[in-house]
């Protein structure tokens, strides 16, 4: 009597069999969804768009710390722009400074504090900002502003009027 379970039985466990594999497989996906969710959530989104619980779990699954962009790019930053005046600059501005009394003795074509004292006298003088020397108005007020050798319209160019004995470009 007991020996194989009639073809209705076999029927009613197959049908049965199906919900609870339908069942336990929602559950999965429900559960991975709100995981997911959840995960989403509580990341924030950094400057560059990435959630940071992802880059974090990255991290802590290849062992190292994690950094943002910025702080990588501060340890490997290269200076721009003009560092440091030419020889010849420094002559140009040097000779401007004796030229108009500020700087004494012969231009060196070294920034030394001599120079920079003068310059910065000459901007406190005309009263403009003495922390960065030198400032650019006083490059022109020296006369060495920028160069209008090689303008396409020197004629129609604003060009301010000469100062401390230099001749202006129309004489």
């Amino acid at each position: 009597m007991w020996g194989s379970p009639p073809p209705l039985m076999l029927r009613m466990r197959s049908v049965c069999a199906k919900p609870t594999v339908i069942a336990c497989a929602a559950l999965l996906l429900v559960a991975t969804a709100s995981a997911r969710t959840a995960t989403h959530s509580s990341s924030v989104t950094s400057k560059s768009g990435k959630s940071v619980a992802r880059t974090a779990a990255r991290t802590a699954a290849v062992g190292r710390k994690a950094t943002t962009k910025s702080a990588r790019g501060k340890s490997r930053h290269e200076a721009r722009g003009q560092q440091a005046m030419g020889s010849d600059r420094v002559r140009q501005i040097q000779t401007a400074l004796i030229r108009a009394h500020y700087l004494s003795g012969a231009a060196t074509g070294q920034w030394d504090a001599r120079s920079k004292g003068a310059m910065q006298q000459f901007q406190a003088d005309n009263h403009w900002q003495t922390k960065k020397i030198p400032d650019s108005r006083a490059l022109i007020k020296l006369g060495l502003g920028p160069d209008r050798a090689n303008l396409l319209n020197p004629d129609t160019a604003y060009m301010a009027p000469a100062e401390l004995g230099k001749a202006s470009p129309e004489n």
